[in-house]
């Protein structure tokens, strides 16, 4: 869940694809809107780094002032003056700053889509970031811009890979196809000899049983031409008259 604060800065992080603004870094410095405005200061010393801080009323969040929007009201003729000692619930109704809500479950590569859409004055503003229990942080504009580089370089060797896998597989299917013609070429001739092997013997068969009988068959034809022979050595009968 939120943090009261974190130095660990989001390129440190081991963030994926899908990860989401739970996993980055936020601050949950809060103030009363009673307090005097002095406090604010006090806040932004103790912490250099810290993007904004949450105002509250009753403990509930009201809205939020970042750094930058604190210091260049301060810096404005008499700001500290009209506004140190008063309540900071006197600056706020003077800034009425805008604020942007995100819940901690959305990906972090759609709120930077999200946050990179709000109006040019709100770009360097820090987001506030609920989760489930209606706890509120802020998140740093270059925190979240620092993990969505981290997740577009993961993108990017994501992307290498899926091309390297396509080229692989690219040739594998080539080899696979090569295979595949060469094993119904071979299945191809496999068919052709067991044809040409059943013929073959259709036409052996026959030819075998031709060639086992060629010696009685020229045995008997030797006898029939020998009964001929003696036929014709035979005198012949005279016809006989009835």
């Amino acid at each position: 869940m939120l943090a009261m604060h974190s130095m660990k800065s989001a390129d440190k992080l081991n963030l994926k694809l899908e990860s989401t603004l739970q996993e980055l870094p936020v601050w949950t410095v809060q103030i009363e809107l009673n307090q005097p405005g002095n406090e604010l200061a006090k806040l932004f010393d103790q912490e250099p780094l810290l993007p904004g801080i949450i105002l509250t009323k009753n403990q509930k969040c009201v809205s939020i002032i970042s750094r930058p929007l604190f210091f260049e009201q301060m810096s404005c003729p008499y700001g500290l003056g009209l506004f140190a000692g008063r309540p900071i619930e006197y600056l706020y109704n003077v800034l009425l700053p805008e604020i942007s809500i995100l819940s901690e479950d959305t990906p972090i590569v759609d709120a930077t889509q999200t946050v990179l859409e709000r109006s040019p004055t709100l770009v360097y503003e820090p987001i506030v970031i609920t989760d489930q229990s209606s706890q509120y942080g802020l998140l740093d504009f270059h925190q979240l811009l620092l993990a969505y580089s981290q997740i577009h370089v993961l993108t990017l060797n994501r992307l290498q890979k899926e091309k390297e896998l396509t080229r692989i597989a690219r040739v594998d299917f080539g080899d696979l196809q090569h295979n595949y013609t060469r094993l119904l070429q071979n299945e191809k001739m496999i068919a052709l000899g067991q044809l040409v092997a059943g013929i073959t013997h259709e036409i052996n068969n026959p030819m075998n049983f031709v060639y086992g009988n060629l010696n009685y068959a020229a045995k008997y034809v030797q006898y029939l031409i020998y009964l001929l022979e003696c036929y014709e050595k035979e005198p012949s009968y005279p016809e006989v008259v009835l």
